[in-house]
């Protein structure tokens, strides 16, 4: 029986480490270095992941802020 669950949150400030331009191959790096981690959490309690999207929604936000738009 699972002692009790936990909540991991992956994504946002998680997936950017310091210093690291914010791409797709170094939130992969990321996610695969913690990867290990988490399975072993799950080895003894219930995971629920979640994605918290910090510095990616600042990205995008940047980027609509870049462009124009005429309505």
């Amino acid at each position: 029986v699972l002692a009790d669950r936990l909540i991991v949150a992956v994504g946002g400030n998680a997936l950017q480490r310091r210093g690291e331009r914010l791409t797709i191959e170094n939130m992969l790096k990321a996610s695969a270095d913690m990867a290990p981690t988490i399975a072993a959490l799950a080895k003894e309690h219930e995971v629920v992941l979640v994605h918290g999207n910090g510095p990616q929604v600042g990205e995008l936000a940047l980027e609509r802020s870049a462009a124009t738009f005429d309505v």
